[in-house]
């Protein structure tokens, strides 16, 4: 088998069922260690949500279950991941917006689940042939408690007895990268899904200018930097970025305190500086597939969701009769 990647504790293998012509997989094996053994229980713990869940999020990685297999099975990620299309090249602003989309759908895909990433980098996220992107990598990731039933002080102890219950029920955890880790977190200070956010806000300034907006000479100093240093851009980058993408950057990352950023109390998507503009019609229908199918129903479908203000979607005003008027039903008598 061929070793496509490697952590601290862990490789992965490009592997196959014998005599399964449904393609490659991607297996994880944990050494013995016994930080291996905990990253393995936390990956396999949200995997088992995921694999539990009614729904599907075609940007989170799939997990894969058989009675054969005793270590980690997800999809392969024939496209590689995001950290080696870095090292290859500078995405151009429209693939930059779609990726940030895509991540996005993802990481509120798990928040609602209750999942915590709490390692959002590029290199954890998954690219498929046909770039688009799917999350992976559980090793370090928390769940919360639905209904947390301690408040601030208290303990909790979750099946890895390893973090304790704080205000908002989050949790108290220094594990990730240190470029991307919220200062909250690097102050040991409780944090819930706004620390995934803020790595979601390193890796889009990643992706807009090449660079970290925070690194240092050492793991400490980055760690300083991060909790006291502001956002700058580049100057020579400034006038080459979007003005709307760096604002959405500095909602997300340009604020230390969590209290004030974006993502602190829900999803990006539902504020004001997300920049969906363009990006609609990438969510609804995978880029490979417009062109075989008719404009009319993209136009359906775009008129039925892609709108976010109810009074301009379809059906909002006559129900049935506002869609029978629409070309797609043209050819259709509806009673």
């Amino acid at each position: 088998m061929q070793v496509i990647s490697q952590g601290n504790c862990s490789k992965v293998y490009k592997a196959r069922f014998c005599r399964d012509d449904e393609g490659f997989f991607a297996l994880k094996v944990y050494d013995s260690s016994a930080r291996g053994a905990q990253e393995r229980k936390r990956e396999l713990r949200s995997l088992r949500i995921l694999a539990s869940s009614k729904a599907e999020c075609d940007f989170v990685v799939k997990p894969i279950f058989n009675n054969s297999l005793k270590n980690i099975a997800v999809e392969y990620c024939a496209g590689g991941d995001l950290a080696t299309l870095l090292l290859e090249r500078t995405p151009d602003h429209h693939e930059v917006r779609r990726f940030a989309f895509e991540i996005a759908c993802g990481l509120q895909f798990l928040h609602m689940r209750m999942i915590i990433h709490e390692d959002v980098k590029p290199g954890n996220i998954g690219l498929t042939a046909d770039q688009h992107i799917r999350i992976l990598d559980f090793g370090l990731s928390e769940v919360l408690p639905e209904k947390p039933s301690c408040s601030f002080g208290q303990d909790y102890k979750p099946e890895d007895g390893n973090i304790r219950c704080a205000n908002r029920g989050g949790v108290f955890s220094r594990h990730g990268t240190t470029p991307y880790a919220c200062p909250e977190k690097l102050r040991e200070l409780p944090h819930r899904f706004e620390a995934d956010w803020w790595s979601y806000g390193v890796v889009i300034f990643e992706m807009l200018t090449g660079g970290l907006p925070w690194l240092g000479c050492s793991a400490e100093e980055t760690c300083r930097m991060i909790c006291e240093d502001p956002l700058v851009v580049p100057r020579a980058l400034q006038n080459e970025v979007e003005p709307e993408a760096l604002r959405f950057v500095h909602d997300l990352i340009g604020i230390k305190e969590p209290l004030h950023r974006l993502g602190y109390r829900g999803g990006v998507k539902d504020f004001e500086s997300f920049p969906t503009e363009g990006w609609t019609e990438s969510a609804l229908v995978p880029e490979i597939l417009r062109p075989s199918l008719d404009p009319e129903v993209l136009s359906f479908v775009q008129d039925l969701i892609g709108s976010k203000d109810p009074l301009d979607r379809l059906g909002w005003r006559r129900g049935l009769r506002d869609l029978e008027k629409h070309p797609f039903f043209r050819s259709i008598e509806i009673q």
